[in-house]
């Protein structure tokens, strides 16, 4: 019988070892991909439900801060506490601390139409009712589109620029000036 030499063992032993570790280090990564789509399918069953998702990451928050908001949107949510438990919200949160601790930044995509930019950009965080109850407290409905509109740009000036403030308000203008 002939008998290979100790570098030859040692090297028939890492090539079958790394043929064997091969698949392993494939599934690992099938399975990592697969948990962030499913962290990423969760997140947004629950915060895309009412808004774009992306919306979330816009402002710049601490831990305590985005806990706060996601309690906030549960009080709203009817049957909040069997829609988001406890434990969906830490979920969340722990998604949403891995997605801001990874730096990826969220830009808004540039929409040409007035109503879809009204609708994407508003109506995906507020209620039309809120939107509206803003503008009759004020006396000049022009001048009181151009301040919330202006307002909300301050706040996530990511996610409405000067551009899509105008046509916002131009759009807001146009449907609540009364007909004459």
């Amino acid at each position: 019988m002939k008998r290979f030499s100790r570098k030859g063992s040692y090297a028939c032993v890492l090539f079958f070892a790394g043929l064997l570790a091969m698949p392993l280090s494939a599934l690992a990564e099938t399975q990592g991909k697969s948990a962030t789509s499913e962290e990423e399918r969760f997140f947004e069953e629950k915060c895309g439900e009412c808004h774009p998702a992306e919306r979330v990451f816009l402002v710049e928050l601490n831990q305590e801060q985005r806990r706060h908001v996601v309690a906030k949107m549960r009080e709203r949510w009817e049957g909040g506490a069997y829609w988001l438990s406890e434990a969906d919200i830490e979920r969340l949160l722990t998604y949403i601390e891995e997605r801001t601790a990874s730096g990826e930044v969220v830009q808004a995509d540039e929409i040409e139409s007035p109503k879809l930019l009204f609708r994407e950009r508003c109506t995906g965080c507020h209620e039309l009712d809120r939107i509206y109850e803003q503008v009759k407290r004020e006396r000049d409905s022009s001048s009181a589109w151009l301040h919330v509109v202006t307002r909300m740009r301050a706040k996530a000036p990511e996610w409405i620029d000067e551009k899509e403030t105008q046509q916002i308000v131009d759009y807001l203008r146009v449907r609540t000036t009364p007909k004459q």
